[in-house]
């Protein structure tokens, strides 16, 4: 939805302008802790066909660009998200956390420890039921005390609207948009290879160098006819010193 609320603005100024809401929206969330909304408004701007649209970022403040690469460190993937955990454990209730490395902590733990550590199958593993359950316990807390904000029901109809028609708006489509309102630029490389030289097309043979004249083969010296003593009249020769 929020890919395709920039890509649908033809002018620069427009989809600038729904680029700083975004960023707008996103803090507001980070400061109620609804991390998954942060998460998933920064990924939408981090995507190759809204990064690419540099007359759109151009026009962007100073402050919004500052406050957006803080979003990218938060929600960095790198060292299983640990700033980001880092973060939400210093967070009080109530929270909306981003349960993507919780996930991985529970696939990793139920993967990579044995359920059963002795034969016969009776013995539980229970050092590994105690990680789960540690994981689990992590993000239910988050959810008591509840948040006391009141429902909109004219946003919540537009949010609705908004993320039934985005649905077809694929991968493919929203690429293709972002080429069409703001096309690749050529590089100079590519420019320099279409301007033909001023010789491109002549007929003109090439000259020969005075280097390769000289290396030219040379007709062979006619061999002495002159007749080769034989090895026997050598022979004789000697004998007869």
């Amino acid at each position: 939805w929020i890919t395709k609320e920039i890509l649908g603005q033809d002018a620069a100024k427009h989809r600038c302008a729904v680029v700083q809401k975004m960023l707008q929206i996103a803090d507001h969330c980070l400061r109620l802790k609804n991390y998954v909304t942060v998460f998933q408004i920064t990924s939408a701007l981090g995507s190759t066909p809204i990064q690419r649209l540099k007359k759109t970022w151009d026009s962007v403040p100073q402050t919004l660009m500052e406050q957006f690469t803080e979003l990218r460190k938060l929600t960095s993937l790198e060292g299983g998200s640990k700033v980001y955990r880092e973060r939400q454990k210093r967070s009080l209730s109530p929270s909306v956390p981003y349960i993507g490395p919780y996930l991985n902590q529970l696939i990793c733990t139920e993967v990579g420890m044995p359920t059963f550590v002795k034969q016969p199958p009776e013995h539980i593993n229970y050092s590994k039921l105690v990680k789960l359950g540690a994981v689990i316990d992590e993000v239910t807390r988050f959810q008591n005390p509840k948040y006391s904000l009141a429902a909109d029901g004219t946003v919540l109809a537009f949010l609705d609207n908004a993320l039934e028609s985005a649905k077809g708006f694929d991968d493919e489509q929203r690429y293709s948009r972002s080429i069409e309102i703001e096309p690749r630029k050529e590089s100079s490389k590519t420019k320099s290879s279409k301007v033909k030289s001023p010789t491109e097309g002549s007929r003109t043979p090439p000259r020969i160098s005075r280097m390769a004249r000289s290396k030219s083969p040379q007709p062979a010296r006619e061999r002495s006819k002159s007749p080769q003593p034989s090895a026997r009249l050598m022979s004789y020769r000697i004998f007869e010193v």
